[in-house]
């Protein structure tokens, strides 16, 4: 935790490896989808701060 900030390293995430699944993202290759985002939010919840 930097500045009170709780950052999760989503590119240790094996699925978000590709830009072209288009599972995860969206055709631009930046942007995520809904199916991205939940991956991104299971990694992010256990770091939440009650």
């Amino acid at each position: 935790m930097a500045n009170g900030y709780v950052v999760p390293d989503i590119g240790s995430i094996p699925q978000l490896q590709n830009t072209a699944d288009l599972t995860y993202f969206l055709p631009d290759g930046i942007h995520l989808t809904a199916a991205g985002y939940a991956l991104v939010e299971a990694v992010r919840k256990p770091l939440e701060i009650a």
